[in-house]
Parts: C-alpha cells; sequence; structure tokens
C-alpha cells in the first residue's frame, strides 16, 4: 500500500492534478518535456522526487531478498547479511534459506548465470572446483531419497567465474557446496570440502526433505 500511494508523490513531481481534466494533465506532460527554462526545471523536480522513492523503484531486498529462516533448509550459523531498512540495499549471498545469488559464469565461450544451472524441478549441488569428491555423494543421495540431484562445478570443471563473484557470494572454498533447492533457494552449504561427501550430503538432504525416518527405518 505504501509504494502503491507513492505514485501519487510522483504524479505530483510531473505536474498532474488528481481529478483535473486531461488537457490540464496533457500540458503539464507538454511542459515537462519543453525545451524550455520552465522545463527544465520540472524535469529537475521530478528527478528530485523520484529520487526519494527508492522504496519504490530500488527496493532489489523486498524483490529477490526474501528468505527462510526455518523449514526445509539446513542452517548454517553464519549472520544474516546487511538488509537496507527500505528494502533498496541486498545482499547476494548463497546462505541456506536465501535465493541463490547471480553470478555470471563461462563455459566454452558461453555465458550463464548461475541462475540458470537451477530450477527445473531439480535439486542441483553446486561445487566449488572440479567436482570429482561430491559426484559419487550426488549420485548415492538421488538414489536414496529417489529424487533427481544434478551437479555442477565452478572453478576447475563445468564452469568458470571470470570476475570472481562465484566466489565472493557463494561463501565457499575450494572442495565446498551449495546444494539448490528446486525452487532456487538454496537449502544446505558446507563452507568446505567435507570428510564424508556422502554422509554429509545424505543428511542434509534428507533434512531438507523431513524423510530422516524413514530413510532410517529402511536401512
Amino acid at each position: 500500500m505504501l509504494t502503491f500511494q507513492n505514485h501519487l508523490v510522483i504524479d505530483g513531481g510531473i505536474g498532474l492534478m488528481p481529478g483535473a481534466p486531461v488537457e490540464f494533465n496533457r500540458e503539464a506532460f507538454r511542459k515537462l518535456f519543453a525545451d524550455t527554462p520552465e522545463g527544465g526545471a520540472r524535469r529537475q523536480r521530478l528527478n528530485e522526487v523520484a529520487g526519494t522513492q527508492r522504496a519504490e523503484f530500488q527496493a532489489h531486498d523486498i524483490e529477490i531478498g526474501f528468505r527462510y529462516d526455518e523449514g526445509a533448509i539446513v542452517p548454517d550459523g553464519s549472520p544474516v547479511p546487511f538488509r537496507g531498512a527500505l528494502g533498496d540495499v541486498h545482499t547476494p549471498a548463497a546462505r541456506p534459506g536465501h535465493r541463490l545469488p547471480h553470478a555470471w559464469l563461462e563455459r566454452d565461450g558461453e555465458r550463464v548465470s548461475t541462475l540458470d544451472l537451477v530450477g527445473r524441478g531439480r535439486f542441483v549441488l553446486i561445487a566449488s572446483g572440479d567436482g570429482a569428491a561430491w559426484a559419487p555423494a550426488v549420485r548415492e543421495a538421488a538414489e536414496l531419497y529417489g529424487v533427481p540431484v544434478d551437479i555442477v562445478s565452478i572453478g576447475g570443471g563445468d564452469y568458470v567465474s571470470p570476475d570472481g563473484r562465484w566466489e565472493k557470494v557463494s561463501g565457499i572454498t575450494q572442495g565446498g557446496a551449495v546444494l539448490v533447492r528446486p525452487d532456487g533457494h538454496v537449502g544446505w552449504r558446507a563452507a568446505n570440502a567435507a570428510g564424508d561427501p556422502a554422509a554429509a550430503l545424505g543428511e542434509a538432504l534428507g533434512t531438507i526433505l523431513s524423510v530422516k525416518a524413514r530413510i532410517a527405518a529402511h536401512v
């Protein structure tokens, strides 16, 4: 409701008047774009007004900063990244519960986003490095729980992060991994290489799916 009402402020910056005849408001637009001192003043006024409406037009954190603090995730104890009070400052992070952050990747001359790697009704494990240690764990977890799990690697395997952004936003070191849910939110993160990748991933996926008891009984 607040951002909807902000449109009235923008209308005022343009020079529009609610309830005024169409001709009046049309003339306001003509004056706004006129190559005259008055037109310049009106554009400066509109620029000043628009600059106060960050919650309306630049609310990146409101739009993509939604996160889960509990439920189908495995918290890793990391602090919540900084968030602007107006929702205008978004800090991308591959923290469990958060939406997977965007980072440009390259493979064989093709540029893709990390967001292009996930979704489509499947879990995806993004490994840092060549991913060799995680590949058997992914196959075992997928078979154990009966859900599709893909694996991609960044920085030594499938993809590279040319500008280093993935290394910055992922929060993992070489050998670590991030498990992304089918909805694009991070479900689990191994900040460093795991001593037993199969056990670590299996436990994490079971927690996310809430089927640990069934698997334990089956075993």
